[in-house]
């Protein structure tokens, strides 16, 4: 109860999330969303006007599921900087962090406004988040930094993190064992 029923566009949403992971935005096509979400042809032009438009629902889901995830690891030990790296390393292995790194590494998304848009934010969102992390851990340890220098350091680690995702993109094996729903 409370809860709205999970409905045809929601299952849209989910597939298009999966499918950007597994394969990138561009190497996904709206029959193939259709056949994740096992929806017929006319569900996604009701509820999308175009794929960039899934694309972008899709990706406002991720990072909204991403950056609480991210957030919910560095409460529990913000004051160490491996554990920012280790935890920032995780999150761009998980399925949300798999599709960012291939929405960066995608040259259709990049060229484009609305989709390089949300995925620059996402990774804005990132930064503040790692931060966060890193000004709470270091006043902690250290008493007061500036906000650039802290802000220098999350930056380097999510640099960091983001470049060994980038370059192990090629060893992902796509989440395709799993079921489809």
């Amino acid at each position: 109860m409370g809860r709205r029923p999970y409905d045809s566009r929601d299952r849209l949403i989910a597939a298009m999330c999966h499918l950007m992971s597994e394969r990138g935005y561009t190497a996904t096509s709206p029959r193939m969303v259709l056949d994740r979400a096992e929806l017929g042809k006319g569900s996604l032009y009701h509820h999308f006007d175009t794929k960039q438009e899934l694309g972008l629902a899709a990706i406002e889901t991720m990072r909204a599921r991403h950056v609480r995830f991210l957030a919910k690891f560095l409460d529990d030990q913000p004051s160490a900087s491996d554990y920012l790296a280790h935890v920032l390393t995780v999150t761009f292995d998980k399925r949300d962090g798999q599709a960012l790194v291939r929405l960066l590494a995608d040259p259709t998304v990049t060229s484009g406004v609305g989709l390089s848009t949300g995925a620059t934010q996402w990774l804005e969102d990132i930064r503040a988040v790692a931060a966060g992390a890193v000004r709470t851990g270091e006043s902690q340890q250290h008493g007061p930094h500036s906000v650039t220098e802290l802000a220098s350091v999350a930056n380097a680690h999510v640099t960091t993190a983001l470049g060994e995702a980038l370059l192990g993109l090629s060893t992902w094996v796509p989440f395709t064992d799993a079921p489809h729903r």
